[in-house]
């Protein structure tokens, strides 16, 4: 089945997004190194040196520091207590909407740094809606009059119902911008509607934001009491649907980066943790594996923790399979009660979940009632190896299998195993 095919059949199902993610928090800001032994001394040429574990002072830190302690926290009367951030800050603050529905945005203390709009509206409603931003960008490195690009990005069932302001540069001068996000819809049947804006600054080697997404859920009909029967998607006015994976609460399935299913061989879509098939691309003279299709997988993982906070650590091995980037593993949490497998939540979890390095094991603390969803990004290991031996049908029994498991243990309790799955697939030579 072609990209095109799959993306269709992926916008036919939508689901409603319910309960906040618990997730890992923005990029720590980079602060000024650490001095060595004897050497921290203020910036400004009459700064005597420090102790040992002195950071550098600022340019008004001319006294001498303590052990430990910054270089102007000594006689001296330097600002910020020595340090210093490495990028300017983007601060981004989500105001009520006006229009249609007055909606408060929220930050809730479990979701990492995005805010969140949540309303129900009537069934047919046509809601028009302004949600207003305010952007500040301050002088955190010490560089005054640097200028940043700040776009938004919509994503999500509501996407092509939206209107985003134009790219647009900001000075770190602590001027606040106002910027207005528009949704204009018409008769929305029964269901849930999700619209995601991405908060994109750069260059983001020198920009850090406060807030990277805003996620606005509009809520209409019998979906406000979590029943929808607009299970399709395809309500007047909807724009393209959202993707829904039919999955149980918990066990594990493998997609791509787009949340597509891997399929089997009949071209069914593979919800469960077997089954599933992909294509070998092969050089046609050397026959040597050179990529897949998809080119690559994710491990998805679902586990509900029906009972109190645990600390839960989790392993991951794969065969035939390896990670993809410095921070392949991520780990994200929702609230159970309507919980959906769906994009959206995917892409929450890839952006904002706990990242756990290339391939574990870490641990994070699940909440009582939440639903753990561990992400693996994974490519095939065997690239650059021969393809010979590998069946080039889809059903035969010499195809190449690649599988990944997650297990999880209860840290508090002496590492006691909570559950495990491994979900597999076999490749052909196409």
């Amino acid at each position: 089945m072609n990209t095109s095919t799959r993306w269709l059949k992926r916008q036919m199902v939508t689901a409603m997004v319910l309960g906040g993610l618990i997730a890992g928090s923005l990029a720590p800001l980079a602060s000024a190194q650490n001095g060595n032994e004897g050497n921290g001394r203020g910036n400004s040429p009459d700064g005597p040196p420090g102790l040992d574990g002195d950071g550098p002072g600022n340019s008004n830190g001319n006294g001498q520091g303590k052990e430990k302690e910054n270089g102007n926290n000594g006689q001296g009367n330097g600002s910020n207590n020595g340090k210093q951030r490495s990028k300017d800050l983007l601060t981004v603050v989500a105001k009520p909407s006006t229009g249609t529905a007055a909606i408060v945005p929220v930050l809730p203390g479990d979701e990492a740094n995005n805010w969140r709009y949540v309303s129900c509206l009537p069934a047919g409603s046509s809601p028009s809606l302004i949600f207003p931003f305010e952007f500040k960008l301050t002088n955190e490195n010490g560089v005054a009059g640097d200028e940043a690009t700040v776009e938004l990005d919509p994503s999500g069932r509501l996407a092509e119902l939206t209107t985003v302001p134009a790219a647009f540069k900001i000075l770190d001068n602590g001027v606040m911008q106002p910027r207005e996000v528009k949704v204009n819809a018409l008769n929305l049947a029964d269901g849930a509607y999700t619209l995601n804006v991405h908060v994109r600054a750069t260059p983001q080697r020198s920009v850090e934001s406060t807030h990277k997404m805003v996620h606005i859920h509009l809520l209409v009909g019998r979906a406000c009491g979590g029943d929808s029967d607009d299970s399709s998607g395809s309500g007047t006015g909807s724009g393209s649907g959202g993707s829904s994976v039919p999955t149980p609460t918990e066990g594990g399935f493998f997609t791509d980066g787009d949340f597509n299913l891997l399929e089997n061989c009949a071209g069914a879509d593979v919800a469960t943790n077997t089954g599933g098939t992909f294509e070998i691309v092969a050089r046609s003279q050397s026959n040597v594996i050179s990529s897949t299709n998809p080119g690559n997988f994710f491990l998805n993982m679902l586990w509900k923790n029906d009972n109190a906070d645990k600390n839960v650590t989790i392993d991951l091995s794969a065969v035939n399979l390896v990670p993809r980037g410095a921070n392949a593993v991520h780990a994200g949490q929702f609230t159970t009660t309507g919980f959906t497998s769906n994009e959206d939540n995917f892409e929450m979890v890839g952006d904002d979940g706990a990242p756990c390095g290339p391939q574990g094991p870490c641990t994070v603390k699940v909440g009582a009632n939440k639903t753990l969803w561990v992400s693996w990004h994974l490519t095939l290991s065997r690239k650059g190896e021969s393809a010979a031996g590998i069946s080039t049908t889809c059903a035969d029994a010499t195809t190449l299998p690649i599988s990944a498991t997650a297990t999880l243990k209860d840290k508090d309790n002496n590492n006691a195993q909570l559950t495990t799955t491994t979900v597999s697939a076999k490749g052909y030579v196409k």
